[in-house]
Parts: structure tokens; sequence; C-alpha cells
């Protein structure tokens, strides 16, 4: 640690020692809840969608560690043109999203002939009992609060994995 003095800053290092690749795969390998668990690793191809870039890069790296395919859009035009070139599984969709809240969007996807089986999970900061029945008389399959908890995340995907909307979970 080091400091020119008060109000001048300071500066720390932190020395970590080196891993070897073979040794940090083998990690990855043992590690629950990453691609390389079975439990996890289901393939499921996801749609995310958040206007918050931080956020939805976030969620995108959980899921990808968790083996699924991960695509990602900032607002609903984007995730509607993503949803008519591709089939997905489940899309995870923020509900105050700007121009098209992710009520619009989920009616909307739920129109493309590819996106009849996507299972809809709502994202929202908002945690009321009011906002989850919302989103369930929507046609959510359920009501995820920012930020996302890991368990929550975990629990998702393996519903995925043992309750496939669609053949390419099987």
């Amino acid at each position: 640690m080091h400091s020119d003095g008060k109000d001048q800053g300071s500066e720390f290092v932190v020395r970590l020692p080196r891993v070897h690749a073979d040794h940090a795969a083998a990690a990855v390998a043992k590690t629950p809840g990453t691609a390389a668990d079975p439990m996890y690793a289901n393939g499921a191809v996801i749609l995310v969608v958040d206007d918050n870039e931080d956020a939805v890069e976030m969620l995108a790296a959980a899921l990808t560690m968790h083996g699924c395919e991960v695509h990602t859009a900032h607002d609903g035009n984007e995730a509607l043109r993503l949803g008519a070139a591709h089939s997905f599984d489940a899309a995870i969709l923020d509900i105050g999203l700007p121009e098209m809240d992710g009520y619009e969007l989920a009616r909307r996807l739920r129109l493309l002939p590819n996106q009849t089986n996507t299972r809809l999970f709502a994202l929202t900061g908002y945690g009321l009992r009011s906002d989850r029945e919302r989103a369930l008389a929507a046609g959510f399959e359920d009501h995820l609060i920012k930020p996302v908890s890991m368990p929550q995340l975990n629990a998702l995907v393996i519903g995925l994995r043992r309750n496939p909307a669609s053949s390419s979970l099987a």
C-alpha cells in the first residue's frame, strides 16, 4: 500500500498466485452451476431483453456459464427482430423497457410463429405482490426481481431442463 498523503489517493498492490490452465479447467469441471456440470449444461436458447446494457451482460454471462445459448436485445424492436429470426426456449424480458414495455413485448413475441412455446419470465425492479400477480396474469411463467439472485437463476435453468417447452431441450 502506498499513499502520497491526505487527499492524494492510495495505491494497493494485490499479488495472486498463477493457476495453470489444466488446474483451472479441472476446478470448473467440478464446480456445480457451471457449463461443465451436466445438471446445468442444458443447451437452452434464451433471449434476454433489458435496456440496461450492464444488466444484460451480467445475466447473459451467468446463463452462458449454465450452458445456455444466449441472445440479447436492449429494446422491444430489437427483441422482435431476434424473435422472428430465432426460436427461443425462454425469454427474460425487462418490464420497464422504453417505447414498448415488457408486457407489450411478450404479447407481440407470442404472435410470432416460432415463439408460441417460448417460456416467458418477467424481469423488474418492482417486487410487490401486485407486480407479481400482473406478470403472471399477463402470461409470464415467473416474476424475477432485479438483481436476479444466483439461486433464482439456478432454479430457472434447472426448470428449463426438467420442464422443456420445446423439443430443443429434450
